[in-house]
């Protein structure tokens, strides 16, 4: 995967917000009655399929690739019934005999509206996912509760979206035949958190099938993600302040923003709902980031519990899991995913640590593939994973 060839958000944060506005309306596709939630949702159960239906409007994809979209029963952090939806899409050619293997995707940040899902977004697949299908491996990608489907996004919460994927694996199966049982994930940004809590998720329902998990450029320790915001310069991050605002307010109906918020966030805490991230990115490119966070808002009762749930080390894993890295991200810090690996070092867990020099947030994940795959082959190939945490 050519990382040049990627039209990234990042890429995109020249454009005028009308200008980011079009970007996202020619690459978007209709949301259609298939994400509304479907009056039979009180009579299933979670990881139940209950919709499904081919889709072939994706670009980029490698030739031959099958899409379906399908739509199935989860559950939130708060323990509600909820719908999401996702893509699920077969390599070409023909499956193996005891069907495909599988890579559950956690995506990165697309927005916090319902208009943000991937699966409503013609070339996002094609532009991320082609080396894991051309490497032989199914996809079941998530579009997390509340993008694409009616409800509040829970941006940023492990629980919520680490249920999404677990039931997302469920609901594939009965969609598509031809997977395998195995799986991982991997995740990029909020999918790296997501990637941490779909560890955490299966380590309480004990699934057999899990192999492990791919976390890039996700998951800071709390007092580091509390640093960065309070010094950064990169307006990037304003963007992505607010939509913590948003995924608080959403995991936890009670809490005011404007606690978090100083009255300069609050001024642009309804515009991350007009658009997808590059919309986001490009009407947050004058502001000042560093002063949007209210002094002491990560000690907000609500806000610690919101933090708790995403935290990596937070809660135990099951398998191991690969953190990967960049010292050029000045989106999610390295310092911050090394504390995590710390922690979960001391924990005990079986992480393997990478870490990359002087890549930015998107570049970091499109050149660690490589090592992906060849840490990802090896779970299903059964080969031990020791990690590289320090002798305790």
């Amino acid at each position: 995967m050519r990382s040049d060839l990627i039209l990234s958000a990042a890429a995109q944060s020249s454009q005028t917000s009308a200008e980011a506005l079009q970007t996202e309306a020619a690459c978007a596709l209709p949301l259609t009655e298939f994400y509304d939630t479907p009056s039979t949702l009180s009579a299933t159960k979670p990881g139940d399929l209950l919709r499904k239906e081919s889709a072939t409007e994706y670009t980029l994809l490698p030739e031959g690739t099958k899409v379906q979209r399908i739509l199935y029963h989860s559950l939130n952090a708060a323990g509600k019934d909820v719908v999401t939806s996702a893509a699920v899409m077969l390599p070409a050619g023909r499956a193996p005999q005891d069907g495909w293997p599988i890579i559950a995707w956690g995506h990165g940040t697309t927005g916090v509206s319902r208009q943000c899902a991937p699966s409503l977004m013609k070339d996002y697949y094609g532009s991320r996912l082609s080396e894991y299908l051309r490497a032989g491996f199914a996809i079941v990608a998530t579009d997390y509760y509340g993008l694409g489907t009616e409800g509040a996004h829970h941006y940023g919460n492990g629980i919520t979206q680490g249920r999404d994927v677990v039931y997302s694996i469920k609901a594939a199966r009965a969609a598509e035949p031809e997977l395998n049982k195995r799986w991982v994930v991997c995740g990029h940004s909020q999918g790296g958190l997501t990637a941490w809590g779909t560890a955490a998720e299966v380590h309480e329902q004990n699934d057999p099938d899990y192999l492990g998990a791919v976390a890039v450029a996700g998951g800071m320790q709390k007092d580091r993600a509390a640093a960065m915001y309070y010094t950064t310069t990169d307006p990037k991050n304003g963007a992505l302040f607010v939509m913590v605002a948003h995924g608080i307010k959403a995991r936890f109906p009670e809490f005011d923003p404007a606690s978090m918020l100083t009255d300069a966030g609050m001024e642009h805490y309804t515009e991350v709902t007009k658009g997808g991230l590059d919309y986001c990115y490009a009407a947050f490119a004058n502001v000042k980031p560093n002063t949007f966070p209210m002094p002491g808002w990560e000690n907000l009762p609500l806000v610690d519990r919101w933090f708790s749930e995403f935290v990596p080390g937070e809660r135990p894993i099951r398998g191991p899991i690969l953190v990967i890295a960049s010292t050029g991200d000045t989106l999610v810090k390295a310092d911050g995913i090394e504390a995590s690996v710390a922690r979960a070092c001391r924990a005990g867990m079986a992480v393997t640590f990478r870490l990359y020099d002087n890549l930015d947030h998107s570049q970091v994940f499109h050149q660690s593939v490589p090592d992906q795959l060849a840490w990802i082959k090896d779970r299903f190939a059964g080969k031990p994973a020791p990690g590289n945490c320090p002798p305790r």
